[in-house]
């Protein structure tokens, strides 16, 4: 009388569609028997491959069966899963979380240039006939210093000082942040002194960016409409020819600021740094960043309308000394040699 031989789990399932299972490492493995298993495909009419009713049927009376021991085990116990590496999410320390919110409901769409604007943009640029005074519009935080997180302490960006000599002794400032009244005020203290806190045009804050009360309190995207400052009658007095009509306008305004997102309505009206951290105070060092923003706006300030310039021109860094030097009148960089 031959001997009853289980079926192995090839013969159960197939070669290809074992179920893979992780095992207890406490718990013995069964070894399988070696026997081929044919597929369907290769089977001819002589080569019988065993159907599930026939499995069935040699598998009935076998629950004493160490293979059949093993199966019950298997479905009766909680497998652990392993943790994934890929499902580790790195740590990210605060200063350096995502500052805007992932809240599809609360992302705020970005303003578009009108029409008019970028027509007036594109025109070819015209030589003034004597340089132009400008509206210096400054960000604090990431373009003049770094505020660092949870308290006061200022880190201010290198070659502030001349920068800021040369804006005031040339051009109108004004200061326009995301952050608090409050802290601007406290930065503004910090940055300059009494004679240039008194020369500034403005100081504005959150509060002119026209958020909700929802998105003031939030750490949304911010956007810097120029329009805002061109329709302020009290910021229209400050311009150094009102009394004869002058007036602040896309002509003769810039925006500097580490965003560029922040000026999506009037992008030629920018001029986008890095933002600074002290952790990078070696390459700014080195790099002079303000010291070139010092001599683009001289360039700039030499066209009749400074969007024409920045439209033709935008302000990248280690080209803006080559611009100061070309003497071109039409205000193009030269080509560079590759």
């Amino acid at each position: 009388m031959a001997t009853f031989q289980p079926p192995n789990a090839g013969q159960l399932f197939g070669e290809h569609n074992i179920p893979s299972r992780s095992y207890h490492t406490s718990f013995p493995h069964h070894q399988s028997s070696s026997l081929p298993v044919q597929s369907l495909e290769t089977a001819g009419p002589s080569n019988h491959v065993q159907g599930s009713h026939e499995v069935a049927s040699q598998c009935e009376n076998m629950d004493n069966h160490p293979t059949q021991e093993l199966w019950n085990h298997l479905n009766s116990t909680a497998i652990p899963k392993t943790p994934s590496k890929t499902s580790k999410k790195k740590y990210v320390p605060p200063s350096k979380a995502k500052k805007f919110t992932k809240d599809p409901e609360k992302a705020r769409k970005a303003p578009e240039p009108v029409a008019q604007y970028l027509l007036r943009a594109r025109r070819p640029m015209q030589n003034a006939q004597q340089p132009k005074t400008l509206l210096i519009v400054l960000d604090l935080n990431g373009t003049l210093l770094e505020r660092m997180w949870g308290s006061n302490r200022v880190i201010m960006r290198p070659y502030i000082d001349s920068f800021l000599k040369y804006c005031f002794g040339n051009h109108r400032v004004m200061i326009w942040s995301s952050a608090q009244p409050a802290n601007v005020r406290n930065m503004c203290v910090k940055v300059f002194n009494a004679a240039d806190r008194a020369m500034l045009v403005a100081m504005w804050g959150r509060d002119k960016l026209d958020l909700s009360s929802e998105d003031y309190a939030d750490r949304v995207q911010v956007f810097k409409r120029l329009e805002k400052i061109w329709e302020d009658q009290e910021l229209q007095r400050e311009h150094p020819q009102a009394g004869s009509g002058g007036s602040w306008n896309q002509t003769n305004t810039v925006l500097i600021d580490d965003s560029v997102f922040k000026a999506a309505s009037q992008p030629h009206n920018l001029i986008e740094i890095p933002e600074f951290l002290k952790e990078h105070m070696r390459k700014e060092l080195k790099g002079k960043i303000l010291e070139q923003v010092t001599a683009y706006l001289e360039t700039a300030r030499k066209y009749e309308d400074v969007s024409t310039f920045i439209e033709k021109n935008p302000f990248r860094m280690g080209e803006s000394t080559l611009l100061k030097a070309s003497g071109s009148s039409t205000g193009q960089l030269p080509d560079k040699k590759t």
